[in-house]
Formats: structure tokens, sequence, C-alpha cells
């Protein structure tokens, strides 16, 4: 085999290893840049409108909502300059299956007042699409209770059997990696952490970036096409 190959396969374990000491480091801290009320008010696949509208509608339905998460709950927490627009909304009920159907059949029709462009995915009803450029995005992702919530996946986890993911979710969730870690950093001096975990982390982050930084522009937080 070519040496680039094994080049590639080092590179991609130490990402790997990095990406597992700093999800350790972040495991059960609080963030220091909570907004409340919630800054973020649009999406890539909808409108502030049409965002409005869905947490109207699941504030109307809390009694089974669990809990939002992925990119829309995540910028919420994150520091200001590192906020981007969220892909979508995903959100998990303690509803099963045939219930959280319903919902979202209803939501949709709300939705779909404001914006003709959305639908219930044909092949999985509990997700919203919209129509970006003739190709079907994810707006809303519902979750009934008991089903695994894909977008959970930390960012360099192994995929159930079956399942694979785009270069650009994976690397969307590598930078969901880099924006969380360095809001917590950022927390952890605020709250006045040690001076060795704040060294440790800071060069564990330095080493990140420069493994993505082929794939990810950094200053820009997107990925590199």
């Amino acid at each position: 085999m070519p040496l680039s190959f094994f080049k590639k396969a080092d590179k991609q374990e130490e990402r790997e290893r990095v990406a597992a000491m700093l999800r350790q480091l972040i495991e059960g801290r609080q963030s220091a840049f909570i907004s409340a009320p919630p800054l973020v008010m649009r999406t890539k696949t909808l409108d502030e409108q049409c965002v409005t509208i869905v947490l109207r509608f699941l504030s109307e339905e809390k009694d089974c909502v669990d809990m939002f998460f992925g990119s829309f709950a995540a910028m919420i927490s994150t520091m200001p300059e590192l906020r981007r627009l969220p892909g979508d909304i995903d959100v998990q009920l303690t509803t099963g299956k045939e219930e959280t159907i319903l919902i979202v059949r209803e939501l949709h029709a709300r939705l779909k007042e404001i914006d003709k462009t959305l639908r219930v995915d044909p092949n999985k009803p509990t997700i919203i699409e919209t129509d970006k450029n003739g190709r079907w995005e994810r707006a809303v992702d519902i979750h009934y209770a008991g089903e695994p919530p894909e977008d959970v996946l930390s960012p360099m986890a192994p995929i159930p059997f079956g399942k694979q993911r785009t270069r650009e979710q994976r690397l969307t969730d590598a930078l969901d990696c880099y924006t969380m870690s360095k809001t917590l950093l950022e927390s952890a001096k605020i709250y006045n952490e040690s001076r060795s975990v704040i060294e440790r982390w800071e060069g564990l982050l330095r080493r990140y970036v420069e493994l993505f930084e082929d794939e990810i522009d950094f200053e820009r937080l997107e990925v590199r096409s």
C-alpha cells in the first residue's frame, strides 16, 4: 500500500484520540455563556417565522417534550463569537412512534401555511424537510421514545451498522466538538479552573485544530469544500 494510506490512517487515529480526550474534559461542565431567552432564531433550513412556529407549537406540547439536542440546542450555550446557523431542529419526545407521527403532521400543517416548500419525509414520517435548490434537507427532526437519536453521536463515535454519514456531516460534527470545547475552555477560565487543566486543554485544542485545519476553516467556522 502507498505511504499516503498509512499517513491518512495515523491521522484519523490521532483525530479520534484527541477528540476522546476533549470529550472527557467537557463532560459534565457548565457553559458560562447560556443565553436566556435563546438567541438562535433561525436555521439553515427555516426562517425566523417558521422557527417561532416550531417553538410555539412545542411549548403547547411541553408535557411530551423531553429535550432539544443537536446544533440548535448547542448554539444557545456557545460563546457568541462561535455561534453559527444550526442545520435543523432536533427534538426528543416521550411519546411513542405513532403518536409522534401525528404530532409531526400537525406541526407540518401549521408550518405549511407559511412555507409551502416543506413536506413530511415519505420514508421517515417523524422528519419535516424543506426543498433547498431541488434537494430535500432536514428542517425538523422529532424523535419518539426509544428511538436512538443519531445526531447526538459524538464526532468520532462509531456509526451503527447500516448507517453512513457524509463528509459534510462528519466534519460538521467535528466543528461542533471544537466550538463546544472552546466554549467550555473559556468557561473553565471564568470559573477559575486549575492552571494545569487549562494548559492541557489549550494544548489539546491546538492539536485538534491542526488535525482538522485542512478540512475545516476554524476562522470562518465552516467546512472547506
